[in-house]
């Protein structure tokens, strides 16, 4: 069972992440009230899998509460008589096909006709012909109605823009101009962005992450997975602890375990079976990525850097690795740095999802494997031959030790592989 069957979002079956969703509700509840929030702007970050999606859909929710009861009144010191503000949301998802049309500028166009139109149709206004105006003029009517709410005191507007990962950089720029940089200059709006990481520079300082701002979705804790099986999968809920450590706590994965096992739960998941279901959902995860590459076999690529937490790019530091799992599964392929550039290009193209196989971590300066699938890759391994992730690690803290001699830094690199080559 693939994930184009994950089950499909119920309110009832969210589990988690309140505490999260509490603070834009708060922001939200602010702007309601007439008051202003300190964050406008959220960014909603995660890797695959981990419930971006689920989180927005959620908030929208919570929204919908918030409207459902915006018309209370109010009582001023003064004696009159105020409306708290109605409360619309807008949501987006940037992967849907017609979002991805190679011409970003119809592309755009389509979603600021969209969203052009939901306002239109609330102001009892004709809405748009498709294809008939451009961003510039769709974004001046935009900005007219929006302003306008603004002055009238009545309304507030949330933007939900999920899957910014797999928008172009033209695309982000032409809807930061034509739409979000709209929204943030006015005062009665608030915009959540979910995606992988924060990687686009927006032009707009509002529209950058801030600390304050910015809510990062980790993985579940066994509590919560418990609580996610007994929502959304009963029959596996007596097997959350085994569930948890295969899926390490991936929202997603641990959808994909339950439904491995939803037909004929067994009491206990024993070593063979967790070999069994973590291929099968390697398999799920990454059949679409397989199809990208050629002359190459990704799930050997994947497990072979699966035992670093980033890696530079550079050949040097990446062949060793490539040729030492070659050995360790008696093949005879050796690599070249023409093979590593060539398989490089292929990896920074690759998608997994609604974003990128692999990404770079401009904090830390390397490039990394989304971490779930590093994980689950890792994990394969450790299964399947843990002898030959114990060389890879080895192989890797040799490496480092010898680089650290010239640049500290890598040092530390070493002395994480080297507590691997201990274990057995």
């Amino acid at each position: 069972m693939g994930m184009s069957n994950r089950i499909v979002y119920q309110s009832a079956q969210f589990v988690d992440r309140t505490e999260e969703i509490s603070r834009v509700v708060q922001s939200i509840n602010l702007l309601v009230d007439g008051k202003k929030p300190r964050e406008r702007v959220w960014h909603i970050l995660g890797n695959s899998y981990s419930g971006k999606t689920w989180f927005l859909k959620q908030l929208s929710e919570e929204i919908t509460k918030i409207t459902t009861s915006s018309a209370t009144v109010r009582v001023r010191p003064t004696g009159t008589l105020t409306h708290r503000r109605e409360v619309v949301c807008f949501p987006f998802a940037l992967k849907e096909p017609e979002y991805q049309n190679p011409d970003v500028k119809k592309a755009v166009v389509l979603l600021l006709t969209r969203f052009a139109n939901l306002i239109l149709q609330m102001d009892n206004h004709p809405t748009l012909v498709p294809g008939r105006n451009t961003p510039h003029q769709i974004g001046q009517l935009i900005r007219d109605h929006l302003k306008s709410w603004a002055e009238q005191n009545h309304r507030i507007l949330v933007l939900l823009l999920d899957d910014i990962d797999r928008a172009s950089e033209v695309f982000l720029e032409e809807l930061e101009d034509h739409l979000l940089s709209i929204c943030c200059i006015q005062p009665n709006t608030l915009i959540c962005i979910a995606g992988r990481s924060s990687g686009y520079h927006w032009k707009n300082f509002s529209m950058r992450p801030r600390e304050s701002g910015t809510i990062r979705l980790s993985c579940f804790l066994e509590k919560d997975t418990r609580d996610q099986l007994e929502a959304q999968f009963p029959s596996c809920s007596g097997l959350a602890a085994d569930v948890h450590r295969i899926s390490g706590g991936t929202p997603g994965y641990n959808m994909l375990v339950a439904q491995n096992l939803e037909n004929t739960p067994p009491d206990s998941i024993d070593v063979e079976q967790e070999k069994n279901l973590t291929e099968n959902i390697v398999q799920e995860m990454l059949a679409e990525a397989c199809k990208q590459f050629t002359n190459v076999e990704l799930l050997e690529v994947l497990e072979a850097l699966s035992v670093l937490r980033g890696f530079s790019g550079d050949h040097n530091e990446i062949i060793p690795l490539l040729d030492a799992y070659m050995e360790g599964i008696s093949s005879e392929k050796r690599w070249t740095e023409n093979d590593w550039q060539d398989l490089f290009l292929q990896l920074g193209e690759a998608q997994l999802g609604a974003g990128k196989l692999v990404t770079w971590d401009k904090k830390e300066r390397v490039y990394c494997i989304d971490e779930p699938i590093r994980k689950m890759m890792e994990r394969r391994l450790q299964l399947r031959d843990p002898a030959l992730r114990q060389k890879l690690h080895c192989t890797a803290a040799e490496m480092y030790s010898v680089w650290g001699k010239l640049e500290p830094h890598w040092q530390k690199k070493a002395e994480f592989h080297q507590e691997f080559c201990k274990k057995s």
